[in-house]
């Protein structure tokens, strides 16, 4: 009765409609969009259904979408990844060649790899989660930003996940790669300069 009403700006000659005249109407709402063709035709198929409406066009637009964003930021995870290694490799070989002669020394001395590695992979380890939560807040702050921005523009069939939703995981995984990053990035850095 209410989306019947909403139609008119002048409801008052509806005031004596009674809603048990009107059709029941329901609107469903699917966790997949790739989905809304097949649930289309199984409701369908359902006695007592009048008629299904479903925006199939748009659908296949946002799945498409979906597709290629999942895409790109695959491919730019990707080749972030390896810069971070890169750049993660490079800070601690600059720190290892600053202190070779120490290694050299040390080494001389019967100093076990693993006794050197420890400094250098903690090193790593530190700068690694401390650039993932940095990470972490800058995709927090963006994120913000941008769901303000929608809401002002959010439709009936598109809604935004609120951040809390996503945040522990999305933390987890931050420190996980940050971790994976610096240590692994300390340990290849390293390789050179133990072989003294």
């Amino acid at each position: 009765m209410q989306s019947f009403l909403g139609r008119y700006e002048d409801t008052d000659r509806y005031k004596d409609v009674d809603p048990s005249w009107l059709r029941h109407r329901f609107a469903i709402h699917v966790e997949d969009v790739a989905l809304i063709g097949e649930t289309q035709n199984e409701i369908k198929d359902i006695y007592g259904i009048e008629s299904v409406t479903a925006n199939l066009t748009i659908a296949a637009g946002l799945v498409t979408l979906r597709n290629i964003v999942s895409g790109v930021s695959l491919v730019m995870v990707a080749v972030l990844l390896v810069i971070s290694l890169f750049i993660m490799s490079n800070t601690i070989k600059l720190a290892t060649f600053e202190r070779r002669e120490e290694i050299a020394i040390m080494k001389m001395v019967g100093a076990t790899n693993a006794f050197i590695r420890w400094p250098f992979i903690f090193e790593g380890f530190v700068l690694g989660v401390t650039g993932s939560l940095a990470a972490f807040a800058a995709i927090w702050g963006i994120y913000g930003l941008v769901v303000d921005r929608l809401v002002g523009v959010e439709s009936g069939f598109v809604g935004v996940l609120p951040f809390s939703g996503i945040a522990w995981p999305l933390a987890a995984v931050c420190v996980a790669i940050g971790f994976g990053v610096g240590v692994g990035g300390s340990g290849m850095a390293l390789n050179r300069y133990l072989n003294v």
